[in-house]
């Protein structure tokens, strides 16, 4: 019901209330005049929201356009990280098998008497 009774269905709303009153009581001068006015102010109203509508399908073309660019660039971005990741450990796995291989033991040279 909320959806029904919002401002911009508020005239189409009291125009029809208007039609149905002049079934209901007999019309005076007044009330044809409301409907005239109501009526043309309706047919303008559906006219100005032509040029939104048409307005907002440049709006959602554009924000699809930017969206796609954004994806890109995410993308790009999730690569590039990826890459360095891969740089970073396989640097870091060098370095730590050099580290984990063990050290050739020196061979003890007695030099002189015995040991």
């Amino acid at each position: 019901m909320k959806k029904i009774f919002t401002l911009p269905n508020l005239g189409p709303l009291l125009l029809v209330v208007y039609i149905t009153k002049s079934f209901i009581v007999a019309p005076s001068l007044f009330d044809f005049g409301v409907i005239a006015l109501m009526t043309v102010l309706f047919i303008f109203n559906l006219k100005t929201e032509k040029g939104k509508v048409e307005d907002r399908q440049e709006i959602e073309t554009s924000l699809e356009l930017m969206e796609a660019k954004i994806q890109k660039e995410i993308e790009q971005l999730k690569r590039t990280q990826d890459k360095d990741r891969m740089d970073a450990e396989t640097k870091f796995s060098t370095i730590n098998l050099s580290i984990q291989r063990p050290n050739k033991q020196k061979s003890e040279k007695n030099y002189g008497w015995g040991r």
